[in-house]
């Protein structure tokens, strides 16, 4: 997926998402540290949600990418 505009830590922001270049992974956090996520190289996406804020939010996505990956990779088709 092409990603056009603004690179902030490795990111590129395009359609109202930022789209990881390293892994393709394409999110945009809320306010209060919701947290949606696509992956469509997997197929799936995933609603994270939090009433706190944006590095609480982003924070704790961080620590479940891996795991809701793992369950994703590990579903039976």
């Amino acid at each position: 997926m092409a990603a056009y505009g603004s690179d902030v830590w490795g990111s590129g922001y395009g359609m109202g998402w930022w789209v990881d270049r390293e892994n393709g992974r394409i999110t945009d956090g809320g306010l209060y540290g919701t947290v949606p996520w696509l992956d469509l190289e997997d197929g799936y996406g995933a609603y994270l949600v939090v009433e706190a804020d944006s590095p609480t939010g982003n924070a704790l996505a961080g620590l479940l990418y891996e795991v809701v990956e793992g369950a994703v990779a590990g579903r039976s088709g």
